[in-house]
């Protein structure tokens, strides 16, 4: 049986139009889990933004995301998929 992911994440504006997302990415009991792969996909057509893995505290970071609405996944071996609409 696989378990769930969960975000937990926040925004951080640098300028009008470029922030930074960082979070981090924990199971069900609130564990981290680390090396995640957590991927920005752009909402237009799914293409890869950017991609991270997360460390050994679950954790992640996005610099210089430019403005537009996109789409934070979570994979992990033994987990099932996340996703998260992310409009900006």
């Amino acid at each position: 049986m696989k378990r769930a992911l969960i975000f937990v994440f926040s925004l951080f504006f640098s300028a009008s139009i470029i922030a930074q997302i960082t979070g981090s990415v924990v199971n069900i009991d609130k564990t981290p889990v680390s090396g995640a792969t957590v991927s920005l996909l752009s909402s237009k057509d799914s293409s890869i933004a950017k991609l991270e893995l997360t460390n050994t505290d679950g954790r992640f970071n996005f610099n210089s995301i430019k403005a537009g609405n996109y789409i934070i996944s979570a994979t992990h071996i033994g987990y099932t998929k996340l996703f998260i609409i992310w409009l900006y």
